[in-house]
C-alpha cells in the first residue's frame, strides 16, 4: 500500500457496480462437500481400501488444479483496452477473476464450455503499453500513466545533459570504459610496440592486431547504421542508445533488432580467411583481444557481439577467479555447533 499524497488525491472513489444477473448460476456450478458426506458417502462407497485411498488423496489435491485466475486477469486487461472500465465486459471478467480467487474454498467450478468461450472473446493479445498509448486504450489510466512517465524520463535526461556541461568532470566518469575489459587489448597493443621483440616478429605481430582491429572496424561500421538507428541517436551516455532500444522496445521491436544483429554476430565471431592470428596466442587468447577491442568501440557494441568473452574476463579478474562462489561464503554457509549453542542461549 502506499500513502503518497501526490499519487493518491487525485484518485476519486467510485459506488460499488453489482455483479451481473444470475452471475453464479450462469458461469459457475457448485462442488462444494462436507467431510462428513464425503467420508460416508464417497470413501465408503469404494469396494476396495485402494480406490478409497485414491479418492481421498484425489480430494486433497483438488485444490492444487489450474484455477484459471491468470488468465482471467489478463481476459480482465483485455477488455478493460478493448471496452473500457465501465463495460459490462470488463465488469464481468472483474468478478470472474475474483470469484475464481476463492474458488478453493466456497467449492464453486467454471461451467463447461465458459472459459473456452471467454478466451475466445478476451483472449487475444493486447498492444504494449508504449503501442496502446497511442491507439484506442488511450483513456486507460495505465497508458496515460505510461506516457507521463516517457515524458519524465526524457525531461530528466535533458536536465541531466544539461548539468553535464557545468559539471564534466563527474560526467566524464559516467563515459570511463571498464579498464579490466580494456586490459587485454592494451596488453596486445603495448606488446606489438615493445622493443624485446625482433623486428620481424613484432612486424607480423602488428600485422595480426591490425587484422583484429580492422575485422571489428568493419563489423561496428555496420553496426552503426543497422542496429544503433533502431533507437536513434545516443542519449545522455554515448555507449547506450535511448531506452526504447531495450527496456521499452515492443515484442517486434525487439524481434526486429535481433533479425539485424544476427549476421553481425555472425560476421564478427570468424576473421576473414587467410589471417590466422598465430603470434598473438591460442584461439580464447585471440576472442579475448577481440572482445576487449569491440568493447573499446562501444559497451553496447562489445556485449552485443562479446557477451560470454567480455563476462569471462571480468569473472576471471575477480579474487576469487571465475568460480561461483568464494571460500569466504563457503566457510559462513556453516555455523558450528558450539556457536549455533552460544546463540541461542544468548
Amino acid at each position: 500500500m502506499t500513502w503518497l499524497p501526490e499519487l493518491l488525491e487525485h484518485f476519486e472513489s467510485q459506488p460499488l457496480i453489482p455483479p451481473p444477473e444470475n452471475f453464479i448460476e450462469k458461469y459457475f456450478e457448485r462442488d462444494v462437500k462436507t467431510v462428513q458426506s464425503f467420508v460416508l458417502d464417497e470413501l465408503k462407497s469404494k469396494p476396495t481400501d485402494a480406490e478409497a485411498q485414491q479418492a481421498f488423496q484425489k480430494e486433497l489435491l483438488s485444490g492444487l488444479t489450474d484455477s484459471k485466475v491468470g488468465l482471467y486477469s489478463t481476459f480482465h486487461d483485455n477488455a478493460i483496452y478493448e471496452f473500457g472500465y465501465n463495460h459490462e465486459n470488463a465488469i464481468l471478467m472483474a468478478y470472474m477473476g475474483n470469484t475464481l480467487l476463492d474458488a478453493s474454498k466456497s467449492g464453486l467450478r467454471l461451467r463447461p464450455g465458459v472459459f473456452e468461450e471467454h478466451k475466445r472473446l478476451f483472449g487475444k493479445s493486447r498492444p504494449s503499453l508504449q503501442e496502446g498509448s497511442k491507439g484506442k486504450g488511450k483513456a486507460g489510466i495505465l497508458f496515460q500513466l505510461h506516457d507521463a512517465a516517457w515524458a519524465t524520463g526524457d525531461r530528466l535526461l535533458r536536465d541531466f545533459e544539461i548539468c553535464s556541461e557545468t559539471h564534466s568532470s563527474n560526467y566524464r566518469k559516467l563515459e570511463d570504459k571498464d579498464k579490466t575489459l580494456l586490459k587485454p587489448y592494451q596488453e596486445a597493443k603495448s606488446r606489438a610496440g615493445s622493443s624485446s621483440l625482433p623486428p620481424a616478429v613484432a612486424a607480423l605481430f602488428v600485422t595480426e592486431l591490425s587484422w583484429i582491429e580492422q575485422h571489428v572496424d568493419e563489423v561496428w561500421a555496420e553496426y552503426q547504421k543497422k542496429i544503433l538507428s533502431l533507437g536513434g541517436p545516443p542519449t545522455v551516455h554515448k555507449n547506450f542508445n535511448k531506452p526504447s532500444l531495450t527496456t521499452g522496445a515492443s515484442p517486434e521491436e525487439k524481434k526486429e533488432r535481433t533479425v539485424k544483429l544476427l549476421p553481425l554476430q555472425t560476421k564478427y565471431a570468424k576473421l576473414p580467411p587467410g589471417r590466422d592470428c598465430y603470434l598473438l596466442g591460442d584461439s580464447a587468447c585471440v576472442e579475448r583481444i577481440k572482445a576487449s577491442y569491440a568493447h573499446s568501440k562501444s559497451e553496447l557494441f562489445g556485449f552485443d557481439m562479446a557477451f560470454r568473452v567480455l563476462c569471462s574476463i571480468k569473472a576471471e579478474s575477480m579474487p576469487g577467479g571465475a568460480a561461483a562462489s568464494a571460500r569466504v561464503f563457503d566457510q559462513l554457509k556453516t555455523i558450528p555447533r558450539a556457536a549455533a549453542n552460544a546463540m541461542q542461549e544468548d
